[in-house]
Order: C-alpha cells, then sequence, then structure tokens
C-alpha cells in the first residue's frame, strides 16, 4: 500500500504513557496475538487479536505519531468490550494486572 504525504514517527514509550498510560506487553501464540495492558490504568486487560488492524496517526505533545490500532485501549479493547456488554456479554479478562 503506497502512502503519500509526509512520513509520521513511529511511537515511543513516552507517546504510549501520554495516551493511555504505558504501552501494552505484546505476546504472540500461534496466529493469535495478546496484548496485555499492564501500566497505570490499563486495569491488567488482556485483549486478543488474530488480524493486524494497521496503525493510526493520534497527536501528542511531541507531534503527530504512528500507533498500531491494536495496542491503543480506545480503539482495541473499550469499543469491542463495551458493545460485549450492551448485548450481555463480558468484558475482557483482566487477570494480566499487576498485583
Amino acid at each position: 500500500m503506497a502512502t503519500f504525504g509526509p512520513k509520521i514517527p513511529p511511537a515511543n514509550d513516552e507517546d504510549y504513557k501520554e495516551i493511555q498510560g504505558g504501552r501494552p506487553e505484546r505476546t504472540d501464540k500461534g496466529n493469535l496475538t495478546t496484548y496485555t495492558h499492564n501500566y497505570p490504568g490499563g486495569e491488567g486487560m488482556r485483549v486478543t487479536s488474530h488480524i493486524n488492524h494497521g496503525t493510526v496517526t493520534i497527536s501528542t505533545s511531541r507531534g503527530d505519531r504512528e500507533f498500531p490500532v491494536d495496542e491503543v485501549r480506545a480503539f482495541h479493547g473499550e469499543p469491542c468490550e463495551k458493545s460485549s456488554r450492551n448485548v450481555g456479554g463480558d468484558g475482557y479478562d483482566r487477570s494480566g494486572e499487576r498485583k
């Protein structure tokens, strides 16, 4: 896929901390990826995915940064959890929370 316009720098740990409290831990097992949100405010939420959802550009105090959608809780985690609960389902597992 061709990209047009200026190259957006990838997000670093500072950027993750600014937008959501930290970067999730990623674990791959076969074709299933688990993101565990073990940082302040992440609640240990474990979000799984079998596909790559691409990237998103988010403005931070250091300028625009490119984030993988799957690592940003506001895009991959919270919306799916809310939809599930609205139809009577359960939320995501929080067993990854650090004690």
